[in-house]
């Protein structure tokens, strides 16, 4: 005796509908989900803003010719002691500089002899020797290197092999809404030693580097 076969069933027109709706609503969910996609990468482009360093101010964290990257989502309250920032000039708008923080508002930073000290305590300052550099203008600079150390922060720092004018400065306390930045490469960095304390609403964002 022959096995008894099931053959499929004519299928109705009905179930044809009821495919041709969950057809379109994963093709409907597909199309969600790669726009939320795009955006997310849309909105994320829009936040890493690109710089490219033009000055050697900031050696030897990053070089003049050097594109680096902002987070343009950070605010002014969010920030920490030895971020990297990017901001608007104080005596330009559409100048923008990096510099690192070193004074939030309310404290009070000074410089005796090249050392860095944050509210009357010294930071750390370990020697690790030369650093040579391709200077901005194309000649080229050899410095001191130092690891410089603030609470569980640090970075490297860099000083003329002579003393020069500018490693005393302060004690200045720095104003609510403003912060106090310097270049890493200190004796060759116009910052807030000259031209004063930045207003945080100048603040563009806070830059991806490697100390």
């Amino acid at each position: 005796m022959d096995e008894l076969k099931e053959w499929p069933q004519p299928r109705r027109e009905g179930d044809r509908r009821a495919t041709r709706w969950i057809l379109l609503g994963l093709g409907g969910g597909l199309v969600v989900v790669a726009l939320a996609v795009a955006a997310l990468v849309f909105v994320r482009l829009q936040v890493l803003i690109p710089f490219r360093q033009a000055a050697s101010s900031m050696e030897p964290t990053v070089s003049a010719g050097q594109l680096v990257f902002t987070d343009g989502t950070v605010r002014p309250e969010e920030l920490a002691l030895g971020d990297v920032i990017a901001f608007r000039s104080i005596a330009d708008e559409d100048v923008p500089y990096l510099k690192r923080l070193v004074g939030l508002p309310g404290a009070r930073v000074e410089l005796r002899r090249g050392q860095l000290l944050i509210d009357g305590v010294a930071c750390d300052r370990t020697h690790e020797g030369e650093y040579t550099y391709a200077h901005a203008s194309g000649h080229t600079e050899t410095r001191e290197l130092y690891r410089e150390t603030c609470g569980d922060r640090s970075w490297r720092v860099l000083e003329q092999p002579v003393p020069v004018t500018g490693r005393d400065f302060g004690p200045v306390t720095v104003a609510d809404e403003h912060l106090f930045v310097l270049g890493d490469d200190r004796d060759n960095s116009a910052d807030s030693r000259h031209w004063g304390q930045v207003p945080a609403d100048r603040l563009i964002g806070r830059v991806a580097v490697d100390d």
